[in-house]
């Protein structure tokens, strides 16, 4: 996906009242830059220091939620 198309998604599907959580990867920093303005709250989290704060069973999207509520602590 490169910039432009990354915006047209920010600009038409994301609510300023929207949350995310990016796993700390090459490119999450410039994602989170370039998403910041369309959403309440970015998250980056290194995949292993969260690994094990999710409690329960590990599906998709659990980590991102558990990231959510613990940065809006």
């Amino acid at each position: 996906m490169d910039r432009g198309a990354l915006q047209r998604f920010a600009k038409t599907l994301l609510e300023p009242s929207d949350e995310i959580a990016l796993e700390s990867t090459t490119n999450a920093w410039a994602v989170a830059d370039l998403l910041e303005p369309y959403l309440a709250k970015v998250v980056v989290s290194n995949a292993l220091a969260t690994k094990g704060r999710t409690p329960g069973r590990r599906r998709m999207g659990d980590g991102a939620r558990c990231l959510a509520a613990s940065a809006a602590r």
